[in-house]
């Protein structure tokens, strides 16, 4: 018999009886076991440091599951902003690209054939001036200045898109008295010399003559070649130029070129030797001419003009010498005028298309890979 003094334990080896296990209380059971404070996690922190501590560590321990939350979230939404930003950005280069790709198609393409026309409001007077040798009746002449007043007006209710129609009136007047535009026939001071009035038209982008009833009066003179103007885009070649006094298109030949205050000017020169003409209403005789021209390439201007023009009677007699040209202050008009106009198609035509196809073909390039990568990634 085991001794009264001797508390029999589960499993003792003083016997061979098994033991009933002692039953713990529910206290006893939470204080070993920890359930009372949050499960398992408080036994571990209450290891640590006490009670206080492992609140601490717990509510760190919250905390940083909030902040990691906060971290996945702000991750998503840029995320979802850099996708939703990088389509915006891919689809508005693309456009910015396409845009600029077609204005330099238009540009170089299209615009050329509606700018490079000459326009339909034209209204110009061109002045010259020089030194006249005219015949006086008494088989002698008389030496003076002159100045010629060249007045050129566009008929725009005639004219159409592709056909520009004129009106001229010119005069050759003695330069006295301060004169200052053309005067009558019945002038008191017997100024004029000359006058004459034409009709005409030309294509607007080659100025070459157009005639057709359509646009012009049955009175008015047939002509050939070039008229008023050289073509848009000159070249360095022989041109077909319309001389009124000869009746009839003369060769302009290419000369070379000279610069004026920094504008390039195309020389073109024509000579005409002895055409039979009257050289005034009823009076046989002969016509020549030796006239150089000075023409910006681009617009086709003519910037100067100089003439020795000889007209003489059927004794080859001096009926009218005149050696004349464009006025120094209608030189720099006319330049000035070339080079604003040629700036303007300049810049349509070269600067646009150049600007389009350098920026608008990487634009549009960068746009399209933006909106693939943004697919790929979603």
């Amino acid at each position: 018999m085991p001794s009264m003094g001797h508390r029999i334990q589960p499993w003792d080896s003083t016997t061979t009886m098994i033991a009933t296990p002692r039953r713990l209380s529910i206290a006893a059971s939470r204080r070993r076991t920890g359930v009372g404070f949050s499960g398992g996690m408080s036994r571990t922190l209450a290891r640590v440091g006490g009670p206080r501590r492992a609140t601490r560590n717990f509510t760190r321990a919250i905390g940083y599951l909030r902040v990691t939350s906060l971290l996945q979230s702000s991750r998503i939404r840029a995320n979802w902003e850099v996708r939703h930003m990088r389509k915006g950005f891919g689809i508005g280069l693309t456009m910015l690209g396409g845009f600029l790709i077609t204005l330099a198609i238009l540009a170089q393409f299209w615009a050329p054939g509606q700018l490079m026309k000459t326009p339909l409001d034209v209204d110009s007077t061109t002045l010259l001036s020089g030194d006249a040798e005219l015949a006086n009746g008494t088989g002698s002449t008389d030496q003076f200045a002159v100045k010629a007043f060249s007045i050129t007006h566009a008929d725009s209710e005639r004219s159409d898109s592709d056909v520009v129609v004129f009106q001229n009136s010119s005069c050759l007047v003695k330069d006295e008295g301060d004169i200052d535009e053309c005067v009558s026939a019945d002038d008191p001071e017997e100024r004029l010399i000359s006058a004459s009035t034409d009709a005409f038209a030309t294509n607007r982008r080659t100025a070459e003559a157009v005639d057709d009833p359509k646009y012009l009066p049955p009175s008015a003179e047939d002509k050939s070649g070039l008229v008023n103007k050289w073509p848009f885009d000159a070249e360095k070649k022989t041109y077909q130029y319309w001389d009124g006094y000869a009746g009839e298109a003369v060769d302009a030949t290419y000369e070379g070129t000279q610069d004026y205050d920094g504008l390039e000017l195309y020389v073109y020169k024509t000579v005409v030797s002895d055409v039979p003409i009257e050289v005034s209403s009823g009076v046989p005789g002969t016509y020549s001419t030796d006239k150089t021209l000075w023409i910006d390439p681009t617009t086709g201007s003519i910037i100067n003009q100089f003439e020795d023009q000889q007209r003489l009677d059927e004794d080859g007699n001096t009926f009218l010498a005149l050696n004349f040209g464009f006025t120094d202050e209608q030189v720099k008009a006319n330049a000035d005028d070339a080079s604003a106009n040629a700036d303007k198609l300049n810049l349509v035509t070269g600067t646009v298309p150049l600007i389009g196809w350098i920026v608008g073909i990487p634009a549009l390039l960068i746009g399209i890979a933006l909106q693939l990568m943004r697919r790929r990634s979603a």
